[in-house]
């Protein structure tokens, strides 16, 4: 798996082609959680939330919900630091409203110790909300692409391999692939 440093800015735009965000997150964490223990402090070292749109002029619950949660996940100090990682599926679109604003204002005083992580099911969309948040918070944006279809992967090593002037056979392009797999905690 492909290591990142999530201190470099305080949110990360992380766009995969995985099909379970929330677990590929989770993976990323541990592996820095392995590296970087002192910057992680609760009961977990990833919270994941889904940021539910709320319109103008409806009772903005969603800054308290998350507060909430991670109040819940903080442990005997009561205090968390770590990786926060919201799904803005339902603000792309709405990145102009004032409970956006709001939202981002929060996160931008609390970025301390909090790392951000912002993903969404569709990738097309967020460059608009790139923009806004620009203006709060320093961004980065992550690309990372994972592998789920593993004959898939074991065809791509052979031909990559190949393209280096090397023949290789299948069963070491699959010998290969699970070294590969075990080494990144893929197995």
């Amino acid at each position: 798996m492909k290591s990142i440093d999530l201190w470099q800015s305080q949110v990360i735009f992380f766009v995969t082609n995985s099909q379970n965000k929330e677990r590929f997150i989770k993976q990323l964490i541990h592996q820095q959680y392995q590296k970087n223990p002192d910057k992680f402090y609760g009961e977990v070292p990833c919270i994941c939330y889904k940021v539910n749109y709320v319109a103008p002029f409806n009772e903005f619950k969603e800054l308290k919900n998350l507060i909430m949660r991670i109040k819940e996940n903080t442990g005997l100090r009561s205090e968390f630091r770590g990786v926060v990682a919201l799904n803005i599926d339902e603000w792309i679109g709405h990145e102009q409203d004032d409970y956006f604003s709001i939202f981002l204002k929060y996160l931008h005083d609390h970025s301390t110790y909090i790392q951000y992580i912002f993903y969404s099911q569709d990738n097309q969309k967020i460059a608009d909300m790139m923009k806004v948040t620009v203006q709060y918070l320093t961004i980065q944006v992550q690309n990372i692409d994972e592998h789920y279809d593993i004959k898939k992967l074991y065809k791509i090593i052979k031909y990559k391999i190949k393209c280096y002037n090397k023949e290789i056979s299948l069963e070491d392009a699959i010998y290969l692939t699970d070294e590969i797999l075990q080494k990144n905690r893929f197995i």
